[in-house]
């Protein structure tokens, strides 16, 4: 998780490249635990997107027993188990 906490980024839907305002925030802890990647961080003040993305959070909270925004994780895999490729044992996250 080191890349992601030196320079990774928190982006809406993959769009960073393509539409520079997507990125909304920054990762400022990052653990991963047996049932997963544990993330914290922000969102920016500045941003009209952030401030819709945790609107919608908000909502989803109030109003919904089950939905929840998630994140989907992007970065570079470096290792994969030899015996079941899906399988992957080291990763940069970014």
């Amino acid at each position: 998780v080191k890349p992601l906490l030196e320079s990774g980024l928190i982006n809406w839907h993959h769009q960073a490249t393509k539409q520079p305002d997507a990125i909304i925030g920054e990762p400022t802890k990052a653990e991963v635990k047996k049932d997963g990647l544990h993330l914290e961080g922000f969102l920016y003040e500045d941003s009209e997107l952030a401030k819709k993305v945790y609107k919608t959070a908000q909502v989803l909270e109030k109003n919904s027993s089950k939905r929840r925004l998630g994140f989907s994780i992007e970065g570079v895999v470096k290792k994969r188990d030899p015996l079941n490729p899906k399988i992957i044992l080291e990763a940069d996250i970014t």
